[in-house]
């Protein structure tokens, strides 16, 4: 159960990250050229396994992770050149394992227009031995466009 909810977590993570403009003139610009907009197929690579999650892409920074029986959760995303980074909040209610999960995503775009990169899961769990206080996991994610 703790698995799934990782997973989840970084896959939305994964599929996240791509644009939050500077200007009201950038925003525009890039908000007509958005080309990552649509669903992703997203894939989280994790201590626990691989996976998999639907992601969809707005060209405002947001987005959402569509979790199976359970709604959606949103994502925000920014990118720059080739770089992105997206962030998810899963709450623990809508957590397989009841915890609530902050799952980070930076990484790099591709030429042929894919996303890949690191994510990292901070969970609500005390950790002592850990630098930021909470039991985290780290990961790759994958991510390729299925549609509009």
């Amino acid at each position: 159960m703790k698995g799934t909810a990782f997973a989840v977590a970084l896959v939305a993570l994964a599929a996240a990250g791509l644009l939050l403009p500077g200007d009201a003139a950038e925003a525009k610009n890039k908000r007509s050229d958005f080309r990552f907009g649509g669903k992703w197929q997203v894939t989280l690579d994790t201590p626990l396994g691989e996976i998999p999650v639907v992601v969809g892409l707005q060209p405002n920074g947001k987005g959402k992770l569509w979790i199976q029986g359970e709604g959606h959760v949103p994502v925000v995303h920014q990118y720059e050149g080739n770089w992105i980074s997206w962030t998810i909040e899963l709450p623990a209610v809508q957590a397989p394992d009841d915890n609530g999960h902050t799952i980070i995503g930076r990484g790099v775009i591709g030429e042929d227009g894919s996303l890949s990169g690191d994510v990292i899961i901070v969970t609500t769990i005390a950790d002592q031995e850990s630098p930021v206080g909470y039991e985290t996991h780290v990961g790759k994610f994958s991510a390729t466009r299925s549609g509009k």
